[in-house]
């Protein structure tokens, strides 16, 4: 190669690191700092927050997302210890920030080396991903998003790697591979869709069957050593608790899907493209999906009825995102490449099927779960729809459904819950941490977010009637009166939903409201205080 050649490569080289960088530490920023601050909107988030904040890692009571969990633990010491009392939401924040966009990144990297595409195609797809409401919405959340898609991403790139290069060192290369595949399930065990699917599939397709074999005892191996060790820390372990930990069921039973499970699922899956929150600021809706939800949304709609004239964006936005996406299919229709299936295309269809199969089963609405979904999904789309539109010179089209992605999953996404001054659990709680003291004791019915948020404060020990039997809540009830302490019921305690009404649990909370003083909480809600010893 001649020095004019060299030379010309390495400024080529130099300048691809200083857009990467610049995009890096611009996404970062831009992350962070439209992070919805409303954090009552997060089923997790304060439930993370504190045991991040005040567990360690032998304190975690379950295995689920013990290495995410662990690896926040030991980032918010060190930063704790620079900085004291950091506030967990900012700590992670900006680490999931950070991975978000890292990730993005990542994206372009792993699609303009790998499978070839054109950088413009390949930023262009990257660009989807940055703006897609699901990622967006959780890139600098209390949440294990952000790392998940970086970990899907970053064990795509491994596979290649494990396949390219030196033959005679194959075998060590899908051994390393198996051990990133069952870290990245230890991290968040969804990711055991591509550690025990998506890239035995890309291996088959590339090597032969018996390194397959290799990558499968290996990383079976780590995840059961993993799991063990998981196990092992928790003082509390118990095996059933565990098992449903691990297959990240939440208790939920698994049953066959029918036509409505499938199609919330198909909705949710899209949800992560465009926000379809603007749906909680109209009343008609909001009836609409509680009469199909197994919960309230309660929080969700707090904020959206109180959200600004922004949300109506969607009337423009939603309409014009169509007639884009048809605009491009068509072109990249026309000019479809007629290329074999390859093998990360085959490990990405069983990845979404895969996924799909998971939530449907589990948790048909649940749209966060699809997150990481959206990279298999663009790992289709890239070559077969993106690249071919640039090539044709119509990726204005694909630049311009990034634009409306932007406007509309800000207005009509992020936006809706950007303040804190609309949080839902702080509207509620505040009022009862203010009243509340140290031998007091609040009695919830199911809503086990907001028990979540108040154990983070650390006011007053709460209790989910729901999870207990009669004689529990009765003692507890006791317990607290005998000392001279205040029992707070909940509105959804005192006058339950239908689920409770006539149950034993119903008719123990009625014998405590008769000399019960009522107190409002916000525009939210109201409790009835309980006072002292019972004679």
């Amino acid at each position: 190669m001649s020095d004019t050649a060299h030379n010309s490569h390495g400024q080529i080289a130099s300048g691809q690191i200083v857009i990467s960088l610049t995009v890096l530490i611009g996404l970062a920023a831009f992350y962070f700092l439209t992070t919805p601050q409303n954090y009552s909107t997060g089923v997790d988030s304060y439930s993370y927050a504190y045991r991040i904040s005040e567990l360690t890692p032998a304190d975690t009571p379950e295995v689920r997302l013990f290495l995410w969990i662990m690896s926040m633990q030991v980032l918010y010491s060190v930063v704790n210890w620079i900085v004291p009392n950091a506030d967990p939401f900012v700590v992670v924040g900006i680490s999931n920030a950070i991975q978000a966009a890292l990730a993005v990144v990542l994206m372009e990297r792993l699609l303009s080396i790998h499978l070839g595409i054109a950088r413009r195609a390949a930023w262009l797809t990257a660009g989807l991903l940055a703006t897609s409401y699901g990622f967006w919405r959780f890139a600098g959340a209390m949440e294990v998003y952000a790392s998940a898609v970086l970990i899907s991403i970053l064990l795509v790139h491994a596979g290649f790697w494990a396949v390219k290069g030196d033959p005679e060192r194959l075998t060590k290369r899908v051994i390393v591979l198996g051990v990133c595949g069952a870290v990245g399930t230890l991290a968040y065990q969804p990711m055991g869709i591509i550690g025990a699917l998506a890239l035995p599939v890309f291996l088959l397709m590339r090597v032969s069957l018996r390194h397959v074999f290799i990558y499968y005892a290996i990383a079976g191996l780590v995840v059961l050593a993993g799991l063990i060790a998981a196990y092992l820390l928790d003082a509390n372990a118990n095996a059933g608790v565990a098992v449903q930990s691990v297959l990240d069921t939440d208790g939920t039973p698994v049953v066959l899907p029918g036509f409505r499970d499938l199609a919330k699922t198909f909705v949710a899956f899209f949800q992560n493209f465009m926000s379809v929150n603007w749906a909680f600021a109209f009343e008609p809706t909001r009836q609409l999906i509680d009469a199909n939800s197994e919960t309230r949304f309660t929080a969700e709609l707090f904020s959206a009825g109180r959200a600004g004239a922004g949300y109506w964006v969607f009337v423009v936005t939603v309409p014009v995102a169509f007639g884009l996406v048809i605009s491009i299919l068509a072109v990249a229709f026309r000019n479809l490449n007629r290329m074999q299936l390859q093998p990360v295309e085959a490990a990405a269809l069983v990845w979404l099927l895969a996924q799909f199969s998971m939530l449907a089963l589990i948790i048909p609405g649940g749209f966060e779960a699809w997150i990481p979904g959206i990279v298999p999904a663009l790992l289709i789309v890239a070559p077969r729809v993106i690249d071919p539109l640039v090539q044709t010179g119509r990726g204005t089209l694909a630049a311009a459904l990034i634009a409306v992605f932007v406007v509309h999953n800000w207005f009509a996404g992020n936006n809706l819950f950007a303040s804190s001054e609309y949080s839902y659990f702080h509207d509620r709680g505040d009022p009862l941490i203010d009243l509340a003291g140290p031998d007091d004791l609040f009695v919830i019915a199911r809503n086990w977010e907001f028990e979540r948020f108040l154990n983070y404060t650390g006011t007053t020990p709460a209790v989910i009637a729901i999870h207990e039997d009669e004689g529990v809540v009765r003692d507890r009830i006791e317990a607290t009166l005998a000392k001279g302490g205040t029992v707070f019921l909940l509105d959804e305690v005192a006058a339950p939903t239908p689920e409770l009404i006539g149950s034993s649990l119903h008719a123990v909370v009625q014998d405590y409201l008769v000399d019960a003083e009522r107190i409002q909480l916000g525009v939210s809600g109201h409790a009835y205080l309980v006072s002292g010893p019972r004679g």
